[in-house]
């Protein structure tokens, strides 16, 4: 069934792209690797064409594959927050542990609102050091310039801890 439908949107960048997402999200990954082969060479919308294709490789485990991907997007368009964010998980994938927390963190300098990116740097401080470290790492985010996702999720502990007044302080 999902080949048919893939196909039917084989040349329509959009629904091709909401195809991938919607099967590797219900675990699809090989029926989708030849779809986003074809998205990344049809897609205007570079980062997107270039990290789906290098999110299929990486659940393929084909890492240098995965790499070489988000490389050449960063080469034409620029380092940019999700593309980053992308390269870490690769890095991550081979155990560079140390380099996939720099290039994480780097991603967040250059996008501190970027879900993805800030919900894997705040679930790594956490396994690292436990809830403190979670918070001083949303902390860390919201003090860059543009950031306001990080206050937000501040202000959701706050909640949490029953801490309304400091909820508000935060959402204001």
């Amino acid at each position: 069934m999902l080949r048919p439908q893939l196909r039917a949107k084989w040349d329509d960048p959009d629904a091709l792209y909401s195809l991938i997402v919607s099967a590797l999200n219900d675990g699809f990954v090989a029926e989708v690797d030849d779809a986003s082969a074809r998205l990344l060479a049809i897609d205007q919308t570079i980062e997107r064409g270039h990290v789906i294709r290098a999110i299929v490789l990486l659940k393929l485990g084909r890492l240098d594959d995965a790499e070489h991907v988000l490389r050449a997007a960063i080469a034409e368009t620029g380092e940019t927050g999700t593309l980053l964010t992308n390269l870490a998980k690769v890095e991550d994938a081979r155990g560079k542990t140390t380099q996939a927390d720099a290039t994480l963190w780097k991603a967040l300098t250059l996008d501190p609102n970027q879900d993805n990116g800030l919900a894997w740097w705040t679930a790594r401080e956490r396994d690292y050091g436990g809830e403190s470290a979670y918070v001083a790492a949303l902390e860390k985010v919201a003090a860059l310039p543009d950031s306001w996702r990080a206050t937000l999720w501040l202000g959701a502990q706050h909640l949490k801890e029953g801490d309304v007044d400091g909820a508000m302080t935060r959402f204001r």
